[in-house]
């Protein structure tokens, strides 16, 4: 049948055959045929009738099919997810879609005015846009919002198109407009979310005390923080600016006089972070005015989650900071310059105290055999008694150069753990009762280069003052040695207190003690010459132990807590021959 219905003509010839085949099948049974001429009007008639009959089949049958395609239609015109009017050119709506009604939330649309629907200061645009609709709505867009009677309207966008009614003049004359109405509430929600989102992270950079800007791959400015803006005012830059769009590297090439430097090492350590050779960048400079010193600390960073090639700088004033080191620094070295008057003071009248102690023996006994020999007796016991105290006062003035690190020009290359081996054999024989001393000397032991008896010295006199700390009491000095690395040496409580490694590896030897400790505040002062605790003593040991440690370029650390006992850790530099590349 579809082969027949490909134009009228074989449409109509279709019907015809198909008349007549049923008109034939009719008269098969028929009554004898009567004139030949009646029989042929009859045939014709019989084949018309059933023409129209068929026609009408065909015609119910298409109008039942554009019937469905028209509810299809608009069941698709009602549901569809954006709104659809037609409008004249008063904006009144002549038809509108389902839609568009849940959108407006009313029942009644049709005839109704456009305008009407939406918010009142968006109606006063929206008819001065529908004008521009009518003589060219394409590509042109307006968004609107409709008042929906709740808090927060709803917001559209429109585009339109002519629907062509007649011609005039021999051009279309448009008297409606098709107006698609598409709701754009939650991307408008998003925009204000993102919007605020960006205006908080701007506020937040805005109130930054440190001046911020962010440079692309080539060094420009593409974003600066208010405080940034308010530096860059108030001290412009030699022929050029800093602010966006300016080149950052640029700038740092016109700095002269005593900022160029800084200003060359800051701009290579920004290509460092931005070329990927570099995380992180930081540095500390000066940035003088012609009114105030001032002091800055700049840092890079790369800009994460974000386009590649992107760093931060930031700039923070440290000028307070810096006061208040130089300011910290000058206390110091007061407290210092008070401390050693302090020691000096203490050092002088411990000294004379000595001497004067000293020589009145010497003079007395010096008188005594004077008068010894005037009345013929015998004076060798005096005489004997002011040598003694001679000799003591020549080891004061001893222990005193040793103190100074001078007079000591003998050394020789020791093995270390062997030579504090003979000299622990000594201190066994005459440690107190009770006392337990543990040694852990593993041979060989490191080489330095030192006399036998300040290795002697310092090791006596650690351990003497160790069990001086026990009160007699019970307890254990454990010591040992070991070869570290310079980066190892503790800078706390280290003496002296100028000392600076100059060796890559040192000797390392520590006497420890569990006794009472010794308290924080004498902590800096326990290698001063005659300080005295509640310890017995002339006060020499440690700053001999500190004397000899200063004279060989080596030093001494301590630490202790009152009640868990002192660890000291004494440092020499190994030999040349063994401070050579570890095999």
């Amino acid at each position: 049948m579809s082969e027949k219905k490909d134009d009228g003509n074989g449409f109509i010839r279709f019907l015809r055959e198909k008349a007549e085949a049923r008109v034939e099948t009719e008269e098969s049974g028929s009554v004898p045929a009567r004139t030949r001429v009646a029989r042929r009007l009859r045939h014709e008639l019989q084949v018309h009738q059933v023409e129209l009959e068929l026609q009408n089949e065909e015609l119910r049958r298409i109008q039942a099919e554009l019937e469905k395609s028209r509810r299809r239609y608009m069941d698709l015109y009602h549901h569809a997810p954006e709104g659809y009017i037609v409008l004249n050119a008063a904006g009144i709506i002549i038809e509108a879609n389902a839609t568009f009604a849940r959108m407006v939330g009313r029942g009644r649309i049709q005839g109704a005015v456009f305008a009407e629907f939406l918010v009142p200061e968006d109606r006063p645009v929206f008819r001065a846009r529908l004008r521009t609709f009518f003589r060219r709505p394409a590509d042109k867009k307006i968004e609107v919002r409709i008042d929906t009677g709740n808090l927060r309207p709803r917001h559209v966008s429109l585009a339109a198109a002519l629907m062509q009614q007649g011609e005039t003049g021999g051009q279309a004359a448009a008297e409606e407009l098709f107006v698609t109405v598409t709701d754009v509430s939650e991307l408008v929600r998003v925009q204000e979310e993102l919007q605020r989102s960006q205006q908080f992270t701007l506020a937040i950079l805005d109130s930054l005390t440190a001046h911020v800007c962010v440079l692309n791959n080539r060094g420009e400015i593409i974003a600066v923080n208010e405080a940034w803006r308010r530096f860059a005012d108030a001290n412009p830059p030699v022929g050029g600016n800093v602010a966006e769009k300016a080149n950052y590297f640029s700038v740092c090439e016109m700095a002269d006089g005593e900022a160029a430097s800084a200003a060359t090492a800051f701009a290579n350590g920004i290509r460092g972070v931005l070329e990927g050779r570099e995380e992180t960048f930081s540095m500390e400079y000066p940035c003088h005015s012609p009114v105030e010193e001032r002091w800055f600390v700049g840092r890079v960073t790369r800009l994460a989650g974000f386009l590649s090639g992107h760093v931060v700088v930031a700039h923070e004033n440290i000028t307070g900071r810096k006061r208040m080191e130089q300011e910290r620094l000058a206390l110091r070295d007061q407290v210092n310059q008070l401390a050693k008057a302090e020691s000096l003071s203490r050092m002088a009248g411990a000294v004379a105290h000595n001497f004067n102690n000293t020589l009145s023996v010497v003079v007395g006994n010096l008188e005594m055999a004077l008068e010894d020999l005037q009345q013929g007796r015998n004076a060798v016991n005096s005489l004997e008694l002011a040598l003694r105290g001679a000799w003591r006062a020549a080891k004061t003035s001893g222990l005193m150069l040793t103190y100074l690190g001078l007079g000591m020009e003998r050394r020789e290359c020791l093995d270390l753990c062997q030579a504090c081996s003979g000299i622990v054999a000594d201190l066994l024989a005459n440690k107190p009762e009770g006392l337990t001393i543990g040694v852990v000397f593993p041979p060989p032991g490191p080489t330095v280069e030192i006399d036998r008896e300040q290795i002697r010295q310092i090791l006596t006199n650690l351990v003497e003052n160790a069990w001086e700390a026990m009160s007699g009491e019970h307890g254990r000095i454990g010591m040992d040695i070991e070869t570290v690395e310079a980066a190892a040496i503790d800078t706390i409580h280290r003496f002296p207190l100028d000392w600076q490694p100059k060796k890559c590896r040192y000797a390392r030897l520590t006497v420890q003690d569990d006794g009472c400790g010794i308290a924080w505040d004498d902590l800096d002062r326990i290698f001063d010459p005659f300080f005295t605790n509640r310890f017995s003593g002339r006060g020499m040991g440690l700053p001999v132990v500190l004397g000899i440690l200063r004279a060989h370029d080596g030093c001494v650390t301590v630490a202790s807590r009152p009640g868990e006992g002192t660890t000291f850790r004494v440092y020499l530099p190994l030999a040349a021959q063994a401070d050579g590349p570890r095999s």
